[in-house]
């Protein structure tokens, strides 16, 4: 026998163990792959239960968000309009007292005016009455006096 005969033996050996062990390694694997593929199947089942059951509670969710929005954009306009609202009375308010201001002004010019004509007025009563009783006084200093 020569060496390319026992090499082909050695190489046939080889190839017939590895078969061998490959075959023993799946019929070995056979039945994890079984309950693996018993357990997907399982998985497979609870999830499509889990579909039907989510799918009302999202349809539920969805409804519930869309009337989240709905009411937001309620209360948004309603402040805004609130918003609008007192921004105008302030400017009403603001202008009311600015009217005011200028009437008090007015009333306060008009008000100095008739304490000035007033004080006048009675300054000039007094030195008319002084004028008078200074003139009786003389009168009367005249009339009580006699001639000699």
């Amino acid at each position: 026998m020569d060496a390319l005969h026992i090499l082909g033996i050695v190489g046939l050996v080889t190839w017939i163990a590895l078969s061998v062990g490959a075959l023993i390694g799946m019929a070995l694997m056979l039945p994890a792959l079984k309950r693996m593929f018993g357990t997907i199947q399982r998985l497979d089942r609870v999830l499509e239960a889990a579909e039907g059951n989510i799918e009302p509670t999202l349809d539920r969710l969805q409804r519930v968000t869309d009337d989240v929005q709905f009411v937001t954009s309620s209360l948004r306009m309603d402040v805004e309009a609130v918003g609008r609202t007192v921004e105008r009375a302030t400017d009403s308010v603001e202008s009311v007292l600015e009217m005011a201001e200028e009437r008090a002004a007015e009333l306060n010019g008009l008000l100095e005016i008739v304490q000035e004509e007033a004080e006048e007025t009675f300054l000039s009563t007094a030195s008319v009455l002084r004028a008078i009783r200074g003139a009786r006084g003389r009168e009367k200093g005249r009339s009580g006096r006699r001639p000699a």
